[in-house]
């Protein structure tokens, strides 16, 4: 991963539906570098795509964010799952 994929990211974090030329004028590549690279990208699980759903417009009042630490020794050994079910 370089620089480029690097940017290519943080301009799909702003707005992940931009298109592939939009992109290429913010990054000052081509447009088939963009498309090769988002592809290679998404095909080496680097990135997703996701829908992120507007949960106040779905009627939640209030969102709450979780932060979880844990050793990649503990990971690898129980799992995420198994983990978390030791501590509710």
């Amino acid at each position: 991963m370089d620089r480029l994929d690097h940017d290519l990211m943080v301009e799909l974090q702003k707005d992940g539906r931009q298109s592939y030329t939009h992109l290429a004028d913010l990054l000052n590549v081509s447009e088939a570098t963009v498309r090769n690279r988002f592809n290679r990208l998404l095909s080496h699980g680097i990135i997703k795509i996701k829908a992120a759903p507007n949960l106040q417009a779905l009627g939640y009042k209030f969102i709450g964010v979780v932060g979880v630490e844990i050793r990649l020794s503990d990971l690898a050994q129980y799992g995420v799952s198994c983990l978390m079910q030791q501590h509710p």
